[in-house]
C-alpha cells in the first residue's frame, strides 16, 4: 500500500483519489508527531473507491484545519496495526462513504473549530470517543444522526441535533457524557457545553443517576439539564432520550413523560423501570 509520511508533515490541501478503476489504499504512517492538514482533506470524491488509513500513533491527533469529505464508497478510518489517534477538524464532516473512528475500542474524533461546524452525509459514522474543544458557545450542527459509542466530552462549544439524534451507546453514568455543568438549584449556568436537541443515552447500572446536558439556544432559554434516577434494569439495551422543550410541548403519551418539578423537559425511555 502506498505509506504516506503522516509524522511533523504539513499539506495545504490533501486528495485522495482514484481515478482509474477505484479500490486504491493509502496508509498514514509515522509516531514521533502529529500531521497538520492546513486546508482541507478529501477521501474519494471523484465516486471511485478509496481506503486511507491513518496509522500514526502519536498522542495528538492527527490535525485538519478546514473540512473533511468522504465520498461514496470511499473510507476514512483510524488503522487497526498499529491503531491510529485520530483526527482534529476546525471545520465542516461531510461523508457520503465511512468515516471510523473506531478501531478495538479506540480512536478520537476532535471538533475545535472556532465558527459553526456541520457534521453531514448520508454514509457510515463509527466513533469511539467525541470530543467538543472549541469556542464557548460555538456550534456543532447535526445533519444526520451521530452516535458516539464509549465517551461524549465537552470543553466548549454546543451541538444543536436540529431533527436528529446524538446517541451515546455507554451505560455507564458518570465516563459516558463528561465535561458539562453539573445540575444546581439555583439555575445559573455559562450557557456552554450541552446539546440542543434530542440526547440518547444508553441505561447501563441501576440505582443511578443519569445527567442529561440539554437546553435551549443560548440568547433563549439556554442550559436547562435534567437528571433521570434509574432503579431497576432489565435485560437488553434500555436506553432514555432527553430534550428541552422550550414551551409546552401538548400532549405526550403517559410513558413517555417525565415530572422534572414542572420544568419543561421531557424523557422519552424504553426497557427499563
Amino acid at each position: 500500500l502506498p505509506n504516506i509520511a503522516a509524522s511533523g508533515m504539513f499539506y495545504p490541501n490533501l486528495y485522495f483519489e482514484d481515478v482509474y478503476t477505484g479500490g486504491a489504499s493509502y496508509v498514514l504512517t509515522g509516531s514521533g508527531d502529529f500531521m497538520t492538514v492546513k486546508g482541507s482533506l478529501f477521501v474519494g470524491d471523484t465516486g471511485l473507491a478509496v481506503t486511507v488509513s491513518n496509522n500514526n500513533t502519536f498522542s495528538t491527533p492527527m490535525k485538519v484545519l478546514k473540512n473533511v469529505s468522504v465520498g461514496e464508497n470511499s473510507t476514512y478510518r483510524i488503522a487497526l496495526t498499529p491503531i491510529g489517534k485520530g483526527i482534529e477538524v476546525g471545520g465542516n464532516i461531510k461523508n457520503d462513504g465511512t468515516f471510523d473512528i473506531n478501531q478495538t475500542s479506540s480512536g478520537l474524533l476532535r471538533l475545535n473549530g472556532n465558527v459553526t461546524q456541520t457534521i453531514s452525509g448520508i454514509g457510515v459514522f463509527d466513533i469511539w470517543n467525541m470530543e467538543l474543544d472549541k469556542t464557548a458557545q460555538s456550534l456543532v450542527i447535526l445533519d444526520t444522526n451521530i452516535e458516539v459509542k464509549n465517551q461524549l466530552s465537552f470543553s466548549g462549544g454546543i451541538i444543536n441535533t436540529q431533527t436528529n439524534i446524538l446517541n451515546v451507546s455507554n451505560g455507564d453514568p458518570i465516563s459516558a457524557i463528561i465535561g458539562f455543568e453539573i445540575p444546581n438549584d439555583s439555575g445559573v449556568y455559562s450557557d456552554d457545553n450541552y446539546v440542543i436537541g434530542k440526547l440518547r443515552r444508553s441505561i447501563g447500572i441501576p440505582n443511578n443517576i443519569y445527567t442529561f446536558p440539554v437546553g435551549d439556544t443560548v440568547s433563549k432559554m439556554g442550559y436547562n439539564p435534567a437528571r433521570l434516577t434509574i432503579r431497576n434494569i432489565p435485560p437488553g439495551f434500555p436506553y432514555a432520550t432527553g430534550e428541552f422543550i422550550p414551551q409546552w410541548p401538548g400532549t405526550i403519551m403517559t410513558y413517555r413523560t417525565l415530572d422534572c418539578g414542572g420544568s419543561l423537559k421531557f424523557i422519552e425511555y424504553k426497557g427499563f423501570a
